[in-house]
């Protein structure tokens, strides 16, 4: 049993936080603030804040989980390729697929998300870049569930509608932050990405002094005294301190093809990823490409407190992770010391986390298997990765399909199915077929790659994957 301390305080308070800067409305939010989880329904998307518990040795540190909802999936092994298709263009945050108990069956979903491990230490340092994550993935989610993605993936969208069957919550209504790129990030797409690589590269400087002083870890960087900002750094892919640290982490110049400059952050492990035979997918999802990177962006939430979530795995030959910060994130009030210095520690401990996924058994050392402060152990150690994985996420999702009580902390409004009474006495139902009536301004950011024909090629026609980024495909 996890005793849940300074971090449930910490945790609610960060979000706290950012639904006060978000100006969320009392009247389309749920849940208790106290309470472990709140949803908010800021257009036709609901997203929920889930506090919870870390490691059981760290009961000072909790973790608040962003989670938009966006489709059920028809189309599994299409629906793994597609994932991966947005998570190659994310800046922030992930898309995965995840079980739950949707609309009387078993099922599929697809959402978007990040999360942040969160402490007293931490909690003021973290408002401002929670609140820029939770922003954007607001926009995109809402940007993809406005075109055709649930049709994509052979699924209907995760959308309410009132008794009278019109939205639950009018285009005339929606929150501003549904326009954060169109307002936001692409009105300032020229904006040079020096300053925000040359803080990544301050905050790398830090650490190896940190590393150095204390003679542990195993970090190097050959140019991260040089004078361009950018640079390239080995991480441990081990926990042995002898070992040579092989998880190559690099930053470059990234004109993002949707949303202008800033910078690419993108890290290599040596592992190869299994191959898709003849284009069918296997049984068992570890065996497949896409599965198994889809696993990676769902291992924390089964090993809480090991790391933040911010940005994506991807399929690239090698499991590949990938952070995009748009370059007018150096202008917004952010902590950016801070905020570079928790992204580079979630690179090298989603590396660490990743081994549990990646290596055989045999090949796995004790810190792997360690029920202890940082990576934690599943509960059922004998169970395969992909299995355990499975469950907890069914277990986040799961909800009752009969209640016909108010939508609370234990029923995301993202994921229950009506009638559901709302606020105000008013009910819902689940729509049963695709869009047809969102308004004229749906944002911009629907254009984006990660909508694409069935029959079309690997990369989308219109948008070809980013100079210097191979196109995330396996065969």
């Amino acid at each position: 049993m996890v005793v849940f301390g300074h971090g449930r305080t910490s945790t609610a308070g960060l979000r706290a936080a950012i639904l006060a800067s978000l100006a969320a409305e009392p009247e389309w939010l749920t849940g208790e603030h106290d309470g472990d989880v709140m949803s908010w329904t800021s257009g036709p998307v609901t997203t929920s804040f889930y506090v919870e518990p870390a490691a059981d040795a760290t009961p000072d540190l909790g973790v608040l989980r962003v989670v938009t909802p966006v489709a059920t999936v028809g189309d599994l092994a299409f629906a793994l390729e597609q994932c991966n298709m947005l998570n190659l263009y994310t800046t922030t945050n992930r898309w995965t697929l995840t079980p739950a108990h949707f609309d009387g069956e078993d099922t599929d979903i697809l959402q978007v998300s990040c999360a942040f491990v969160v402490g007293p230490h931490n909690q003021h340092s973290l408002e401002g870049f929670a609140l820029w994550c939770v922003r954007e993935q607001i926009a995109i989610a809402t940007a993809k569930m406005t075109t055709d993605i649930a049709e994509i993936v052979g699924g209907k969208p995760c959308l309410f509608f009132d008794h009278e069957g019109g939205p639950y919550r009018s285009g005339s209504d929606w929150h501003e932050v549904v326009y954060h790129y169109d307002h936001v990030v692409t009105p300032n797409r020229d904006l040079p990405g020096e300053r925000l690589a040359g803080e990544l590269k301050l905050a790398l400087r830090t650490i190896l002094e940190e590393i150095r002083e204390e003679g542990t870890g195993a970090w190097s960087s050959a140019d991260a005294n040089d004078s361009s900002p950018f640079f390239r750094c080995d991480m441990p892919f081990s926990w042995q301190p002898d070992e040579t640290p092989d998880a190559t982490v690099e930053t470059l110049f990234g004109a993002h093809p949707h949303i202008g400059n800033g910078v690419l952050i993108t890290m290599n492990l040596p592992v190869p990823l299994p191959r898709r035979a003849g284009g069918r997918m296997p049984d068992d999802p570890s065996l497949d490409p896409f599965g198994l990177v889809n696993l990676l962006n769902l291992a924390d939430s089964e090993f809480p407190g090991v790391t933040h979530s911010i940005g994506a795995w991807i399929v690239r030959g090698q499991p590949t992770y990938v952070i995009y910060l748009p370059a007018v994130l150096a202008t917004q009030a952010i902590d950016l010391p801070a905020a570079m210095r928790g992204i580079l520690l979630t690179l090298s401990r989603q590396a660490l986390l990743a081994r549990r996924l990646l290596l055989p058994q045999e090949e796995l050392q004790n810190k792997d298997l360690e029920r202890t402060i940082g990576l934690r152990s599943a509960t059922e150690p004998t169970a395969s990765p992909g299995a355990r994985l499975r469950r907890a996420a069914t277990r986040q999702h799961e909800c009752s399909t009969t209640s016909t009580r108010p939508v609370s902390a234990a029923t995301p409004t993202g994921l229950s199915r009506g009638p559901t009474a709302l606020p105000g006495g008013r009910t819902s139902k689940r729509r049963q077929s695709p869009h047809r009536r969102y308004p004229p301004e749906t944002p911009a950011t629907a254009q984006w790659c990660g909508s694409r024909p069935r029959s079309g090629p690997t990369s989308c026609r219109r948008h070809r994957p980013w100079p210097r980024w191979p196109g995330a495909t396996a065969s």
